[in-house]
């Protein structure tokens, strides 16, 4: 008497199934709009009929592991190519690919957001005596590493005709003393071009007056 015995091997759909690889990592302004995302290696496996749900993470939650801290992105449909997308800050973007009972996530791509560079600048004091030392100190915040970045310094004694520090190029200005001037204006202006953002700001004016020496009178 023989004894037959029969193996059934079952071969999931899904065991096939790859989400695909989406592209890419960039850069964009604060205020514009990213690049498109879209597959450069598209899914496979599954029923063969994909759907896609794309999905946004910000930068400070858990992004690298997705889906995490991800969520759904309103009004996008659920094509293989998603629109450019606009935020304030640093994100990270995945889309779900779901085939028949088959789903998993795509790798995430980051899109770093540059921010707008300000300006704004100090003066210690606002009163001084012809011949002393008076300098401005200009702080830059916002953006990455300055790149290429320069600095400007003005003035104006009437509100309406600027002119240049000459050989002032740095974060310190030095104002000339050697002759007494009445309220003039300072200002620094900033021009950064970093990864394709240009910025061009002004800072915060400073108000300056440099007195005449005294004239001391005789002692009798």
């Amino acid at each position: 008497m023989f004894l037959t015995v029969f193996y059934s091997v079952v071969i999931s759909q899904c065991d096939d199934f790859e989400p695909g690889v989406i592209c890419c990592d960039h850069y964009i302004c604060e205020g514009g709009l990213s690049d498109s995302f879209y597959f450069t290696t598209p899914p496979s496996g599954g029923g063969g009929a994909y759907t896609y749900t794309w999905l946004v993470c910000f930068e400070g939650d858990d992004c690298t592991n997705p889906p995490a801290d991800y969520f759904e992105i309103p009004d996008v449909g659920s094509g293989a190519v998603l629109q450019g997308q606009s935020f304030s800050e640093n994100f990270f973007i995945i889309a779900k690919v779901k085939s028949a009972d088959c789903e998993d996530y795509t790798n995430f791509v980051e899109i770093t957001v540059i921010p707008k560079q300000e300006v704004s600048i100090q003066a210690y004091v606002d009163t001084a005596c012809v011949g002393a030392t008076v300098v401005i100190d200009a702080t830059i915040t916002g953006g990455p590493d300055p790149g290429e970045c320069s600095i400007i310094w003005e003035y104006t004694d009437d509100g309406n005709n600027w002119h240049v520090l000459e050989d002032e190029y740095g974060l310190t200005a030095n104002v000339n003393t050697s002759v007494p001037f009445n309220d003039r204006i300072f200002i620094a202006g900033y021009e950064c071009d970093v990864s394709g953002c240009y910025d061009e700001v002004s800072s915060n004016p400073v108000t300056i007056t440099i007195l005449d020496a005294p004239v001391w009178g005789q002692i009798d």
